[in-house]
């Protein structure tokens, strides 16, 4: 092909968002009558199965796909056994986009003499020349073609060269009459040249993929270029493939990340396009290199947990120019850092994007200056003893760096030897990223197993510059009795435990650890939650099939934050009471422990279908597993079964018991646990519960470091403190029920305040992160609606990211579905304002009878803040703004969160409550609710005045926006509304 020609392989990442929307969502009238009309039973009865044939789209009506229908499970996991049928299986394969021409046909061999010199295993076939497009001639032009993709695989397999086929092309694939009728994605209702290049489709495929299979040396098919997640004949086509032409890979590049439908339609490889590293003009020096492979680097840790979730190899392309959107690299530091460092994230090969331009310059007919700097780092990671090692240890567990913060990065520095990562690695050079990989075919088990942990050492000193920082030799050790001896692979040497290995700037190295069990242990240890530990959120649930396919959830208002409600176990739960779970205001669905099925039976259908009925109706599902000796074998099954489901969300551990701290056998089941979910599904959630907040605490930073989601149990389910029955909050007594209300207040402000200080000594609080406050109400336990709704907005009040609920419909509460129903919404528009890294509690007012721990009365004096006057039995919570970890009252007034504390064995009435603010300072007020259903979640606007007008049922709770004066500004704050003092009540635990 000549230059005009290969010009079309120039990516226009703009498009890219544009071609993910096209993907064929469903127009808002489908939406919305999907469900509820006989649209879905037509597309239902049409499409089950997606791997028919060309006739397909004529029955769906030409739908793009079946977005909504049920997900297939069992999950596939059999990334592996797939690979291990292609050519290339059991090496680590290198390929480049915009490929050489394969000199077949009498043309000039030196770009290919130059690729195969460049040490490259796989090249890319293609014949996008526009030559062959006259429709007058099609007949010879698609003969002449596939003879020359032929001709092109058997010479590159001459040069040990495997193909991956560019599909790509204005030719159809074979005698039109054969392969007309298939469609792809296109434009549609428009003009298009003859030299349009079509994707593949179907028929195509089918034509196509034997006859390729029968040519040694070829490995795979482009199915889309790209790509986000598929369209229906992507799936059909890949599907067709697995079944039918096991030994060719199904190559599609994503541009956006739908790693789930490649995994549902059973490819084994994720190959995002990650170019954040490009020599742009006017950038440069070590602080823009650092940057950029900071950026690149996220990339990698994205789409690493993704892989990991859907049991797909991570196989990047990257960067180094196109001549067009991607700017030509020119570092070779950069270079070389961006491919040693992916495979530290746990890469399974490498696409280099281009060869062409990138590496080979078409004006001069010569390489670029990169060119060198890729052939070298080709040779080490596709040939010879550091290839066979990657190969083998296909298992990421984490990364450790000495040098600039990295993401997901255990930091390793001889100041900062306390980390996790010491536990591996006892010392550390500075500016090194290491990579820990473990052999997946080495399970933890018998003490004495010998056990090789693979570390891919990088050096992390980078620069825009083409010449790369000089050689330096740095040092590792390792742990005397874990590590038996070390192997470099690659320039350096071993003496005991500990090894020495020369490395230029961006350069990598392979080191082979030989231990016991010890070794694998510590290199599991690394692996982390999805969340971090900090801020659990449904955004590491979601993919694109959420939030391209949201079909009843659509319009209605959505959180992040977990709000979630237990069914009993799935059998019973019909489609109805699942996606009612979601209108509700739940986002979230947790089973009671689930029993393994037989092993006759690997998949509860009954569990399946309330996967997909949440998938349907936005929530997440976490499955149930007891605390005992078969815990970590229900975790493995239950996340190879259902883990690669989009809406699966994790483990709810114990879930009718709180965990005991001083119980040490449940402890050990706990940590056995979740360190199991933790390497099976490390997206997801791993919940428990405790009893008390010393407990959430302990078990917040119990060894090993794979802490699960910790909720307090509210109320408090055992009897500490007095006057204050558990199974008896309501029996008719109102000081009963006080003193309960106590007690769930005093367990609050002890977790709330232990919370910050673990925060602020972790250091996670300056950064805008920290532990969550996180509870799990039982509203069958104080018997009332008023107790029910007290026990969760007092949980609100204190900061909590998420409330979870023990089943309550069979409690038969009056009116209490719609209370919950309401308190929902409300969360839901609080959730970016309220929790513990958003706001601090100054200081409790209360007006009740009952003594409120922490609280003060309302004072004119000013001791109580803005609140000057409270009718009887209301609290309200004075809420100021946190910033970077530090209450920052210059950044916003404070909020007030108001609850009525009345307690009523019966529905009462609603009460107008007002709330008298400081005059001085207070201008007006606003409740920070609105109408999200009419699509007014909020409304900017106040009511002037300082005094506060809310209408509460008993137990009720809202939250107020404060709109005040501005303070001097020649002077510091004064008054005490301007300065919060918070009163401390016992000394919480940190």
């Amino acid at each position: 092909m000549d230059y005009d020609d290969m010009k079309i392989w120039n990516k226009k990442f703009s498009d890219c968002s544009d071609k993910i929307l096209s993907n064929c969502v469903m127009s808002s009238a489908q939406r919305a009558g999907v469900f509820h009309d006989k649209l879905l039973s037509l597309i239902l009865g049409a499409l089950v199965l997606l791997d028919s044939t060309a006739g397909l789209e004529d029955a769906a009506d030409f739908l793009c796909k079946n977005a909504s229908s049920d997900w297939p499970l069992p999950c596939r996991n059999s990334a592996q056994e797939q690979i291990s049928k292609y050519v290339f299986g059991g090496t680590f394969p290198i390929v480049a986009w915009w490929p050489p021409t394969i000199p077949v046909r009498g043309e000039d061999p030196a770009q290919f003499n130059a690729y195969v010199a460049a040490n490259f295993n796989m090249v890319m076939p293609s014949d996008r020349s526009s030559d062959r497009c006259d429709p007058t001639n099609s007949s010879a032009d698609w003969q002449a073609s596939w003879a020359y993709i032929q001709d092109s695989i058997k010479f590159a397999w001459m040069h040990n060269l495997s193909s991956l086929v560019d599909s790509y092309r204005c030719l159809p694939w074979g005698p039109p009459n054969v392969t007309s009728g298939g469609s792809a994605q296109g434009p549609t209702a428009t003009f298009i040249s003859t030299t349009y290049k079509h994707k593949i489709t179907l028929p195509e495929i089918q034509w196509l993929a034997p006859r390729l299979a029968a040519i040694p040396g070829s490995a795979g098919i482009l199915i889309t270029d790209d790509g986000a997640d598929l369209v229906m004949n992507e799936v059909a086509e890949t599907q067709w493939m697995v079944a039918n032409t096991p030994s060719l890979f199904p190559w599609i590049n994503q541009c956006a990340d739908g790693s789930e439908w490649l995994a549902r339609a059973g490819t084994p490889y994720a190959v995002p396009e990650l170019y954040s590293i490009q020599s742009h003009p006017g950038v440069t020096g070590r602080p823009a290199a650092v940057a950029m492979a900071q950026q690149q680097l996220g990339t990698y840790r994205t789409w690493i947990r993704d892989s990991l979730r859907f049991g797909l190899q991570f196989w990047p392309l990257l960067g180094v120019g196109d001549g067009g959107d991607v700017v030509d690299l020119v570092s070779s530091s950069l270079a070389r850092f961006q491919a040693f460092a992916a495979v530290a994230y746990g890469a399974r090969g490498l696409n280099w994007y281009c060869f062409g331009n990138g590496l080979w310059n078409f004006t001069t007919q010569a390489p670029t200056g990169i060119y060198s700097t890729v052939a070298d780092v080709n040779k080490r990671l596709g040939h010879g003893m550091l290839a066979a090692a990657v190969v083998q240890h296909s298992e990421w567990q984490g990364v450790i760096s000495s040098g600039w913060a990295v993401a997901d990065g255990w930091p390793l520095t001889p100041s900062n030897t306390s980390s996790t990562a010491s536990n591996l690695i006892a010392g550390l050079s500075d500016d090194l990223l290491v990579g820990v990989l473990t052999d997946p075919s080495l399970p933890s088990g018998a003490a004495g197993q010998a056990i090789t942990v693979l570390l891919v050492v990088v050096d992390m000193r980078v620069d825009t510059t083409p010449a790369a920082a000089v050689s330096r030799t740095v040092n590792l050790a390792f742990h005397d009795g874990m590590v038996t001896h070390v192997d470099v692979l690659g320039d350096g040497s071993s003496t005991g435990v500990q090894a020495s290995v020369t490395l230029g700037g961006g350069d990598g190295v392979g080191i082979l650890l030989h231990g016991n069990q010890d070794l694998l242990v510590a290199a599991q240890r690394l692996r982390r939650w999805g969340y971090a530990g900090v801020v659990p959120s449904m955004d590491n649930v979601w993919t694109t099939q959420y939030q391209f396919y949201n079909y009843l959830y659509k319009d209605r208002a959505q959180t992040t934050t977990l709000l979630a409600n237990t069914l009993a176990p799935p059998s019973p739960a019909s489609p109805a009471a699942v996606t009612g779970l979601g209108a509700d205001g739940f986002n979230l669905v947790l089973l009671a422990d689930h029993a393994v099925p037989s092993p006759q039976q690997p998949l509860d259908v009954a569990l399946a279908a309330v996967l997909n009925n949440a998938m349907r109706g936005g929530l997440g599902v976490a499955v149930g597993v007891a605390l005992n000796p078969e815990a970590e074998a229900s975790i493995a099954h239950w996340a190879a079964a259902v883990g690669c489901h989009p809406n699966f969300a994790g483990f709810v551990l114990d879930l009718g018991t709180d965990i005991d701290t001083t119980n040490v056998t449940q402890l050990a089941h706990l940590q056995n646990a979740t360190h199991a979910a933790l390497q099976a599904t490390p997206h997801a959630f791993a919940i428990a519960t405790t009893a008390s907040a010393s407990a959430v605490i302990d078990v917040m930073l119990m060894e090993p470091v794979s802490t699960p989601l910790v909720a307090l149990s509210i109320p408090p389910r055992v009897a500490v403190h007095a006057g204050c029955v558990p199974a008896q909050m309501w029996n008719g007594s109102i000081a009963s029920a006080h003193a309960c209300q106590g007690a769930i207040v005093s367990e609050l402000e002890n977790l709330s305040q232990s919370l910050v200080a673990l925060n602020r000594r972790s250091g996670m609080a300056s950064h805008g992160g920290g532990y969550n406050l996180f509870t799990m109400v039982d509203p069958c336990a104080v018997q009332t609606r008023s107790l029910a709704q007290f026990q969760t907005y007092m949980t609100v009040l204190h900061g909590a990211a998420g409330v979870l609920y023990r089943p309550f419909t069979a409690c038969g509460i009056p009116g209490l579905d719609a209370a919950i129903h309401t308190a929902n919404a409300r969360l839901t528009a609080w959730s970016d304002k309220l929790g513990v890294t958003h706001t601090a509690l100054r200081q409790l007012v209360s007006s009740t009878s009952w003594s409120v721990p922490g609280a003060i009365p309302p004072s004119v004096t000013g001791a109580s803040g803005v609140v000057h006057a409270l009718p009887a039995d209301v609290i309200v919570g004075i809420l100021d703004p946190v910033r970077h970890g530090e209450v920052n009252v210059s950044a916003a007034p404070p909020m007030l969160f108001v609850i009525d504390a009345r307690v009523e064995d019966t529905s009462a009435s609603t009460r107008r409550i007002p709330v008298t603010l400081d005059a001085a300072t207070v201008a007006g007020w606003t409740p920070l609710v609105g109408d999200a259903e009419a699509g007014f979640p909020s409304c900017a606007k106040f009511v002037l005045g300082h005094t506060a007008l809310v209408h509460l049922e008993p137990g009720e709770g809202m939250l107020l926006g404060l709109t005040m004066l501005q303070p001097p500004t020649d002077a510091a704050p004064s008054g005490s509304q301007w300065v919060p003092q918070r009163k401390r009540v016992g000394q919480g635990k940190s």
